[in-house]
Order: structure tokens, then C-alpha cells, then sequence
């Protein structure tokens, strides 16, 4: 009895270890790879598969202004009260990254704030595009983004001098609209010192469609003799020892609009018109001082659109704007930190009655604790108008500005 239970014991025992040992010497399946996480100030949140296949990276920021301006007298020469406003200027989410290989990248940008949506389309959606980078000298993006036209226009507005940009760019800018574009950032592989975007789009601006056959063309092309640099940053926080310049020049022709601006402002509804549009700039930067200068220029082949009843029982007459503008900027970056500035602007009508003579001159300073991710800037300006009654009526503005950018 006793060798019979000795000997199950001892088999059982021989019976455990082999298969103790059978299971060490099966393979283990293989657990998933953690995705990669990554958080920075500046940078926002990047998160990534651990193979590199998929990147997504999130920033957010927010600019938050105060301002003063001055009301233009009324027919008897009196001013009334000063107009104050606080607003959230900019509140942006940004989502970019990566999807199956390095080189197709997306981009989508959402603006939540008032003055970040047009007034008459409460649509959040400012960027929307994919890009395919394999080639050097032709990339391509598809979806909805910056026309390339003003560089003023196409530099962030989180990389501004002053608290906003100019009158100029208020008035003739191209803003963003839906089509396809070419693009290289190293066109020829000449050491990125010529660069290229062209492309084709709906003509309507950001969000819209319209029952019409036009199309918007738009070319931009950019030479930079001494080699690349921060050229859609205005100020010169680097303060670098070499001399950088960057040339830019650019055309568009936009068939058949029903936009009083192109892509932006009121809808005709009378009929459409054809616009040209050129603009040529010069960048340059050097031991903290920086020169930026534009000049657009925006041609209607009509100078009446159409009439209509109005409201009121009378006729309307819809027109078009043409007009050129042109402004120069200034910058110094006395330290790392702070940066001063100066700008004058103006926009001029061409044959037309709807554009008034608009100039701003003015200046500001900016104090940049963490560069452009963290400032605050102050500027002042002295705006002279022509109205339909009177000609050089001055008001005064003052801006007070700061950005979290994360």
C-alpha cells in the first residue's frame, strides 16, 4: 500500500514539472507596444503608436484683448463716447499628425470664438486639409486652407508683431477656401532657397458653396537668396548674426464671385464679377531687426454688379471693391524678450465708389516671456478715413492683448 502511494506521488510530482516545463518552453504571445505620450509647453499633447504609423497632436490657444477706440464726429462735429471692449479675440483647438507614414499628414483647426467664425455662417471649421509629402519639388494638399496670396495673411496670427494685422490685410486679404494645392518648401533641392504654391479652389471662402461655374486660381512663389529662416514670424526673437531676406510674390484670378471681397464679405445677389489679384512682399531679419513690407492689389472687370429693389422700395446698386494697399513694418528685439514695433498702412479705391481711403499709423510693444507660446502686447494706433461725407476723419485706438499658445 505504502509503495503504491509513493509511486503515484512520485508520478504525479515527474507530471507537474514536465509540463512546468513544456509551458516555459511555449512561446508567450506578444503583448501591444504602449503608445507613446509626450507633453510640453509650446507643444501641446502628442500621442503615438509605438511603431511611428499614427501621430496625433493636440495645441490649443487663446488670445484675450482689451480695447479703446475713439468714435468719428457726427455732422455737427460731435465725438461720442469712447467704444471699450474685452473680448476672447482667438480661442483655437488644433488636431495634426501623421497616419500611416511620415509623409501624409492632416491638419485641422477649429475656431470657437465670435470673432474667430464669419458673422453671417457660425461654423467653426477654419482648416481641414490632408497632405501628401513624398516628392520634394510636388506635394500635395486637398481640403480647406489659406489661399496662397498676402504673406501677411498666411503668417499665423499667433506669430504677429503687433496685437493684430494690418488694415491692409483686413481689407484685401484672401482668407481660406476649398480646392487642392502644389506646394515644395525646397523647390529643386537648392538648399530651401526657393519655394512654390499653387492651386485651384471653389472661389466662395471657408464653408460655403454657390450655383456657379467659376473657379479661384491662385500662384505664390518665394526666393530667400541667403537661405531659410522664421520668415512667417514677424518679430526677430532670435536675434540672429547673419542677414536673412526672404521675396515673395503672387497672383490670383477668381471667376465669376458673388463675394463683395473676393472670398469674403456680403453676397451679391444681382449677378457675379470677376476679380485679379497681385501682391509682392520683402521680409528681412537681422540682430533683432526686422522689415516686413506688402504691397496687393485687387482689379474687378465690371464696376457695377447689378441693381435691385431695396427695403425700402428704392434702387440698390451692388458693386465691387477694387483697390490697392500697401503697408510697411518695422521691428526691433531689444532683448530676447521684448520686442518693439511700428507700422503704417493704407488702402486706396480704383475706379470705383465703394472703397474709402483707409491709413493707419501706429506702433506697439510686446513682452515674450516664452516667445510667441507666451506674451502680452500693446499697441496704439491713429486711423484716418474718408467717409462718403467727409474726408480725414481721425479716431484713436488702443489694444491690450495676451496669448497662451500650448
Amino acid at each position: 500500500m505504502r509503495r503504491a502511494v509513493l509511486t503515484l506521488l512520485v508520478g504525479a510530482s515527474l507530471a507537474g514539472t514536465s509540463s512546468a516545463a513544456r509551458a516555459a518552453d511555449a512561446p508567450r504571445e506578444a503583448q501591444p507596444k504602449a503608445p507613446k505620450v509626450s507633453a510640453a509647453f509650446g507643444k501641446g499633447v502628442t500621442v503615438a503608436d509605438a511603431d511611428g504609423d499614427v501621430e496625433l497632436n493636440i495645441r490649443a490657444r487663446v488670445q484675450l484683448q482689451g480695447a479703446v477706440e475713439t468714435n468719428a464726429p457726427d455732422a455737427d462735429g460731435e465725438r461720442a463716447a469712447a467704444d471699450t471692449m474685452f473680448l476672447v479675440r482667438r480661442m483655437r483647438v488644433v488636431f495634426q499628425g501623421h497616419v500611416l507614414q511620415k509623409a501624409v499628414r492632416y491638419y485641422f483647426q477649429l475656431g470657437l470664438s465670435t470673432r474667430d467664425m464669419e458673422p453671417d455662417l457660425l461654423v467653426p471649421v477654419r482648416d481641414a486639409y490632408v497632405e501628401w509629402l513624398g516628392l520634394r519639388d510636388v506635394s500635395v494638399r486637398a481640403g480647406q486652407m489659406k489661399v496662397p496670396h498676402t504673406r501677411e495673411r498666411v503668417i499665423s496670427s499667433s506669430n504677429l508683431e503687433l496685437v493684430d494685422r494690418s488694415n491692409v490685410n483686413a481689407e484685401m486679404n484672401l482668407d481660406r477656401d476649398v480646392g487642392v494645392a502644389l506646394f515644395s518648401k525646397d523647390l529643386f533641392g537648392a538648399g530651401r532657397h526657393l519655394r512654390y504654391t499653387a492651386g485651384v479652389f471653389g472661389g466662395d471662402g471657408r464653408n460655403r458653396t454657390a450655383n456657379r461655374a467659376g473657379l479661384l486660381w491662385a500662384a505664390r512663389v518665394e526666393a530667400l537668396p541667403f537661405g531659410d529662416f522664421e520668415d512667417y514670424e514677424f518679430a526677430d526673437l532670435e536675434r540672429g548674426e547673419k542677414p536673412k531676406l526672404s521675396f515673395g510674390v503672387a497672383t490670383a484670378y477668381n471667376q465669376s464671385t458673388v463675394r463683395a471681397l473676393s472670398t469674403l464679405g456680403d453676397t451679391f445677389t444681382t449677378g457675379t464679377v470677376d476679380y485679379r489679384h497681385a501682391s509682392a512682399d520683402v521680409h528681412a531679419k537681422w540682430k533683432g531687426l526686422s522689415i516686413f513690407g506688402e504691397a496687393v492689389y485687387r482689379k474687378a472687370d465690371a464696376l457695377v454688379v447689378g441693381t435691385k429693389v431695396g427695403s425700402d422700395g428704392g434702387l440698390v446698386t451692388e458693386r465691387p471693391r477694387p483697390a490697392l494697399g500697401y503697408m510697411l513694418q518695422v521691428g526691433a528685439t531689444l532683448t530676447r524678450s521684448v520686442d518693439i514695433a511700428l507700422r503704417y498702412g493704407e488702402v486706396r479705391p480704383l475706379d470705383g465708389e465703394i472703397v474709402n481711403r483707409d491709413r493707419e499709423i501706429g506702433g506697439g510693444v510686446g513682452w515674450y516671456p516664452r516667445g510667441h507660446s507666451l506674451k502680452i502686447q500693446a499697441d496704439y494706433f491713429r486711423l484716418i478715413r474718408d467717409t462718403s461725407t467727409f474726408d480725414d476723419v481721425a479716431t484713436d485706438r488702443v489694444r491690450v492683448q495676451t496669448q497662451l499658445y500650448f
